[in-house]
């Protein structure tokens, strides 16, 4: 009989074991990558920003005093609009971005704006797209949806040590009678988190 219960409580003891270690196994995996992972904050001019104030004066937009962000295509009121010979749109000096958050490490920016097709009532088959290149490389292209403004997001673009972040058309879509649509933009702005 006593050898029975000891034979339960080792089997007992040697199940616990067996499943306590599947836990501390993911305990210790999070515990690392929580370490390796930066922990960004929004920054302005090497400040970090209070996101329970007013914010609207905390990103880098087009035409403010920093003089980074510059566009390629005309403005008509405070839309940004395309015309059929338009390849390059948008262009953001990162070096310069760089330089006036040069207290972090490591940088990346969320670049927002709203964006619209006229398509002058053609009908397309496929939409328009946008690359996002930065220093040559294409890192994301967006995919236009609506003839209405829409929100656009590109969250986490990595920023440190590059030159030049340049917006461009990929392809303005097609339409049955080939025609081009016209792309309005407005609202453009970055925002810079630094760790």
């Amino acid at each position: 009989m006593e050898k029975e219960v000891t034979k339960k409580h080792s089997n007992k003891s040697l199940l616990t074991i067996l499943l306590a270690i599947p836990i501390l196994l993911g305990v210790i995996l999070y515990i690392s990558y929580c370490s390796v992972t930066p922990n960004y904050q929004w920054i302005y001019d090497n400040k970090i920003v209070n996101e329970k104030e007013t914010t609207d004066d905390k990103y880098y937009t087009i035409g403010d005093s920093h003089d980074c962000f510059s566009s390629n295509i005309k403005k008509d009121g405070d839309v940004y609009k395309t015309s059929s010979d338009s390849k390059e749109l948008f262009k953001v000096d990162l070096s310069k971005l760089n330089s006036f958050n040069n207290d972090y490490n490591k940088l990346i920016v969320d670049f927002s704006f709203s964006a619209s097709i006229d398509s002058g009532k053609a009908v397309y088959t496929s939409s328009p797209k946008l690359d996002f290149v930065v220093d040559d490389s294409v890192l994301k292209t967006v995919s236009f949806s609506t003839e209405n403004f829409a929100s656009y997001s590109i969250r986490e673009l990595p920023i440190s040590n590059t030159k030049e972040l340049v917006i461009n058309i990929k392809t303005y879509g097609t339409a049955s009678d080939s025609a081009i649509p016209t792309l309005n933009f407005k609202d453009l702005k970055i925002k810079v988190l630094g760790a």
